[in-house]
């Protein structure tokens, strides 16, 4: 396989998402030496293809490889695409299992995200996400998030199929309707190595390091999605 000279932008690219990883995490103060593990499966329904459709995911979070289970949640959303563009608006349910206590939370998402193109399997995708959280036993809040993700072509293992590198980075604020009490929540930094399985199906393995306000832990991630077009499916 011949090498590529690389273009500079991918560096650039690169340089911001890594940029983008606060000074903030001098606030973590221990590090969570146990691995956890978080498992996740998505879906993309295109009502019209290319042009609008239905997205979730399910996903079980674990603080550490056993069955202690942390978080369980179930997310869906209608979205939008206008151009490289795509706007949507959903509704998230949260089980969460903390220090022998457990409770519920209830989360509205709006999210506006870019996609641009650099070269043949060589994206740099944007997102900005507003949420309204709804958690029991506590006041109402906002969340805003930021997230940028570049994934480039790694090498092609089928014609057309790609195995795929995507950086992310996606840095979280509370309060965001209260601007002078606008607090920082947590970072997240991941690698994920994957592609297509099929043609509606592929797989991601990878892992993130996660910055909050008082430490920082490793997770193990492993991501199956589908997507269909809904012109294709003949009841």
């Amino acid at each position: 396989m011949k090498l590529k000279k690389i273009n500079k932008v991918y560096f650039k690219n690169i340089l911001h998402i890594l940029l983008l990883t606060p000074l903030l995490n001098a606030n973590a103060q221990t590090h969570d030496y146990i691995t956890g593990a978080w498992l996740k499966y998505s879906f993309k329904l295109d009502v019209k293809p290319k042009k609008n459709g239905f997205v979730g995911d399910i996903q079980r979070r674990s603080n550490d490889f056993e069955v202690n289970l942390n978080q369980f949640v179930i997310r869906n959303g209608y979205f939008k695409n206008i151009n490289n563009s795509t706007v949507s608006i959903g509704y998230a349910f949260l089980e969460n299992h903390k220090d022998n206590i457990s409770f519920t939370e209830n989360r509205i998402h709006q999210y506006f995200s870019n996609k641009t193109k650099l070269y043949k399997h060589n994206y740099l995708k944007q997102r900005f996400k507003l949420e309204e959280r709804f958690i029991e036993n506590t006041d109402f809040f906002t969340r805003f998030r930021y997230g940028i993700v570049y994934s480039f072509n790694l090498f092609e293992i089928k014609k057309d199929k790609p195995l795929l590198v995507s950086i992310s980075n996606e840095i979280f604020f509370n309060n965001i309707i209260k601007i002078n009490n606008l607090k920082f929540d947590r970072n997240r930094f991941s690698l994920h190595l994957g592609g297509k399985i099929s043609k509606h199906a592929n797989l991601k393995i990878g892992g993130m390091y996660q910055i909050t306000q008082t430490k920082s832990k490793i997770h193990a991630m492993i991501s199956f999605g589908h997507s269909l077009d809904f012109s294709e499916i003949h009841f």
